[in-house]
């Protein structure tokens, strides 16, 4: 089933549904699985190799996302699997650009439209640009995919992770942008959709409107400077509310910016800023409240920050995990 769907996905053919599955696919087994997936269908489907060209970016770009250099201790096995999601984003790039080689040079289908992904890693940001002049950059552990060619009727894009937009005005093909069940739909604006993994989906407007919806009828429209907190997954009922624009763009800068969250809120962006593992040894050091706007600062120093300013302590283990506690 999956053999087909690759063999599909190279050839432009997939629909929006089994690309979605292939991404699922990806994020849920072992790397040498993929390997020997991928390795067969090019074996079975490459008439002749690629332009050198062509296959330096692709590898160029598979090699980003696998291999990071690690700053501050290794990652365990947990964000092994954060990494490998991130390459496994960017093997979809691989083999769309690959079906769009051979697409360009020899049998194009009437009506198809291949696919193309970009993916960051831990401590990776990156800027996409989009077949119509949008502009998307990717934080950390993100990827998105969308059409190589945009269609008549509206452009289409897919989030896993977080990421801010800036679209081009188009009054007769509206922008969609979608990231775990949440849809925000505009014509022309400037906004921050994230949706990572474990969390619900917040989207952020900067500029112009945006209207944010799900399948089950909830639906939010925003102006600048305000945010909702969606959640397609239970019945808690949507938030908007007015945030500080500043706290949310910083990432985009190589920021932080935070004010009154709780440490075990603020320990997945750490983990994903830093590349490094976090856990708590009690309920202290969970529901800390954290404010800070670190510059330049390393791990280390800002958890000695935390140490001095809220009481919570650090140790690092012999498995290379963070642990974080409260008091003495």
């Amino acid at each position: 089933m999956i053999q087909s769907l690759l063999h599909k996905f190279r050839e432009g053919t997939c629909s929006e549904a089994e690309i979605a599955q292939l991404h699922q696919y990806f994020q849920t087994n072992n790397l040498e699985e993929l390997e020997s997936l991928l390795e067969k269908d090019w074996l079975e489907s490459a008439s002749q190799p690629l332009p050198e060209a062509v296959s330096t970016r692709m590898w160029e770009r598979l090699e980003s996302a696998i291999t990071h250099e690690t700053r501050v201790v290794p990652m365990g096995s947990r964000f092994n699997r954060t990494a490998w999601w991130a390459a496994a984003a960017s093997i979809l790039f691989l083999l769309s650009a690959a079906g769009w080689w051979k697409w360009q040079g020899q049998v194009q289908q009437a009506g198809t439209s291949p696919w193309v992904s970009y993916a960051t890693g831990l401590g990776d940001q990156d800027t996409v640009n989009l077949p119509d002049g949008s502009q998307v950059i990717l934080n950390h552990a993100s990827s998105v995919y969308f059409p190589r060619q945009f269609n008549e009727t509206r452009r289409e894009v897919h989030l896993t992770g977080e990421a801010y937009f800036s679209v081009v005005r188009d009054t007769l093909r509206p922008f969609i942008v979608t990231s775990k069940g949440i849809s925000t739909q505009v014509l022309g604006t400037t906004f921050y959709v994230s949706g990572y993994e474990g969390s619900q989906v917040t989207v952020t407007l900067a500029t112009g409107k945006v209207k944010v919806f799900d399948q089950k009828g909830n639906e939010a429209l925003l102006l600048p400077g305000q945010q909702v907190i969606a959640d397609s997954l239970t019945d808690r009922k949507w938030q908007t509310t007015v945030v500080d624009l500043e706290g949310v763009s910083a990432w985009k800068s190589g920021l932080l910016v935070y004010a009154d969250v709780p440490l075990e809120k603020l320990a997945p962006t750490l983990e994903r800023w830093y590349q490094v593992r976090i856990e708590f040894r009690d309920q202290g050091a969970r529901k800390a409240s954290i404010s800070g706007k670190p510059t330049g600062q390393s791990l280390w120093d800002l958890l000695e920050s935390y140490r001095f300013i809220a009481g919570i302590n650090y140790e690092l283990g012999d498995d290379g995990v963070i642990y974080l506690y409260s008091g003495k």
